[in-house]
């Protein structure tokens, strides 16, 4: 009961996007330095709200040092979250390093807990872009790649919706999504885009495109200009090649 009524009305409105929320409910539950009210050591206290609060509030060394020091944060699923909060912290002050390092040490926690794993990807990214260190958008994608798989639509919009708050290019809602490769999706290719690539890697002129695809030929010119500038392609030639290596041919 504790655990369905504390955590997993924290981490639901997380999974909404709902920090103020989420921030406001763990803020409900016993002080980790409360000896006398009861507590739960897997409810929240011990790792997720600190996280939530070095993020989000105005927490600092001192208040992650407090809790840290309690056996509870030793628990692997608190401990996850406060490497991510250490994370923050040093590349708050300007430690590269060793916001990498701590980073680092969640990951290797947090591959038993699939949904905590992408949650604090999702969390830590703003910081990390923020600050300079470690990989947020890839963070984010993989994060929406896994809501998306379980069909958790909010959580993969708040993900997108991020990607975007990064100036990220964000994948396209549309049939053929799924088959632009990541590396191309990531350098900002359209699914159209991609459809032409795929000819191009083919050998086909571009009259020859126009017709399979029912486009205009100027339209596939536009398209071959487009693909030629974010890919860095010298010349048509070499966007075939690219293709064919990406597996689009």
């Amino acid at each position: 009961m504790p655990l369905a009524h504390n955590l997993a009305r924290g981490f639901n409105a997380l999974l909404h996007g709902d920090i103020a929320a989420a921030r406001d409910h763990f803020r409900t539950l016993p002080d980790p330095s409360d000896s006398v009210a009861p507590k739960y050591a897997l409810c929240g206290q011990y790792g997720l709200r600190v996280l939530l609060e070095v993020a989000y509030g105005s927490a600092g060394w001192d208040d992650y040092e407090a809790v840290w020091a309690l056996p509870a944060s030793r628990l692997p699923w608190n401990s996850q979250f406060l490497w991510l909060a250490r994370a923050l912290l040093s590349g708050r002050a300007g430690d590269l390093a060793g916001a990498e390092a701590a980073f680092a040490s969640a990951l290797s926690i947090s591959e038993s807990f699939a949904p905590a794993h992408h949650l604090g990807l999702c969390l830590v990214a703003p910081g990390a872009a923020r600050d300079g260190w470690g990989e947020p958008a890839r963070w984010l994608r993989e994060a929406e790649a896994h809501y998306d798989s379980h069909e958790a639509a909010t959580a993969s919009r708040t993900c997108r919706d991020m990607l975007r708050d990064l100036g990220e290019p964000v994948r396209q809602r549309r049939a053929g999504s799924e088959d632009v490769p990541e590396r191309l999706w990531s350098l900002g290719i359209t699914v159209r885009e991609h459809e032409v690539m795929r000819e191009v890697a083919q050998h086909r002129t571009n009259r020859e495109i126009a017709a399979r695809l029912h486009l205009s030929h100027r339209t596939v010119e536009r398209h071959i200009a487009n693909l030629l500038m974010k890919t860095g392609a010298k010349n048509r030639r070499e966007l075939g090649e690219l293709a064919a290596g990406e597996g689009a041919g």
